[in-house]
């Protein structure tokens, strides 16, 4: 029992001295912040158009999918009420 205490005190103070670390600095300067930006108007013009070319490609494939998926659907249902039993 005196071996698990000490244990789980021994990880507590690892655990507490750890968190005691500097705080990462999350302010950009100037400087930063103008490459950011340089660097986000460069690239989302072009993710954005692979995105829409993704999207544009893929449209009619789930579009057909849903399409399909509805009319067995209704078939299902028909058969259903002309067996009887709906």
């Amino acid at each position: 029992m005196n071996k698990i205490l000490l244990s789980v005190a021994i990880i507590c103070a690892i655990i507490a001295f750890q968190s005691c670390d500097e705080r990462e600095r999350t302010v950009l300067s100037g400087e930063e912040k103008s490459m950011l930006d340089s660097l986000y108007a460069k690239r989302v013009s072009g993710v954005r158009k692979n995105a829409d070319s993704i999207c544009k490609a893929q449209y009619q494939l789930m579009f057909n999918s849903a399409k399909d998926s509805f009319y067995q659907s209704y078939v299902r249902e028909i058969e259903a009420i002309l067996n009887g039993e709906g």
